[in-house]
């Protein structure tokens, strides 16, 4: 069973985000009857871009690992000021095996959201994302990612740092193998604002990284469309709108028009 009523009846009365939260987990859980045992479940974001193939790194992980976390890895004091109160793993990219250990880390990450994902820091509970913490206290076999480009978002690298390599686009040295498009705003088919938060990206990475994004998003649509698909995209608030306004005027815009 998905779900019990009462723990659907625990769960709905939650924010959109907060309900979003406590599905995550309940999901990845049940897709442990559908794969073959050893096989790994890999969950990502929505607003993941994929730059290369996780599979072959997947394959190399140790046969001890049962659990595949991502450290934040925050870039500096502004983000690490965040961490202490959303997480140290970012729930972004989370992954359990199936084997006994697996099973058990994800049923107990399961347990703990339907309990409560609250959008409110206390204690050890943010989201479903805080919770993660714990799992290498309770479990064996929890494998923590090392590798940057898993999971490169805004917080982790700098806005230079993207280049091509022979061929394949690399941050900070490493192969970028998934980018998480954290405050990117969707606008229309062909207007985005590449990171609403209070960095600029500047090239090579607007158009390596967040312009091939939003050019995959624009093809999207338009197949969409051809398709019969209303389409609803963000609302410019007035306030984002002052915001952005000033900061195109002051050189650090984030616009994208396709």
């Amino acid at each position: 069973e998905l779900i019990t009523d009462k723990e659907l009846k625990r769960i709905t009365n939650r924010s959109n985000s907060e309900f979003h939260w406590a599905l995550k987990p309940i999901i990845v859980a049940s897709l442990m009857g559908q794969v073959s045992t050893n096989d790994w479940i890999i969950y990502l974001d929505s607003d993941m871009f994929s730059f290369a193939a996780l599979g072959p790194l997947l394959l190399s992980l140790d046969s001890a690992a049962h659990v595949f976390l991502c450290p934040h890895f925050p870039k500096d004091s502004y983000f690490s000021s965040f961490i202490l109160r959303v997480g140290f793993y970012n729930a972004g990219v989370v992954g359990f095996r199936k084997s006994d250990l697996g099973k058990e880390a994800v049923q107990w990450w399961r347990d703990r959201c339907v309990e409560s994902t609250s959008a409110n820091p206390q204690g050890n509970i943010y989201a479903d994302q805080k919770y993660l913490e714990e799992l290498g206290a309770r479990f064996s076999g929890v494998f923590e990612n090392t590798c940057l480009g898993i999971n490169a978002a805004p917080w982790n690298i700098d806005a230079n740092s993207v280049e091509v390599i022979d061929g394949e686009l690399v941050c900070h040295g490493k192969r970028l193998y998934l980018y998480h498009m954290q405050g990117f705003k969707i606008y229309s088919r062909r207007t985005f604002w590449a990171y609403s938060g209070p960095l600029k990206y500047e090239e090579p990475m607007k158009s390596l990284v967040y312009k091939s994004y939003a050019e995959s998003l624009s093809r999207t649509y338009s197949l969409m469309l051809q398709h019969g698909v209303r389409l609803r995209f963000d609302r410019l608030s007035k306030n984002d709108f002052l915001r952005y306004f000033f900061r195109w005027l002051s050189g650090k815009s984030n616009l994208l028009r396709l």
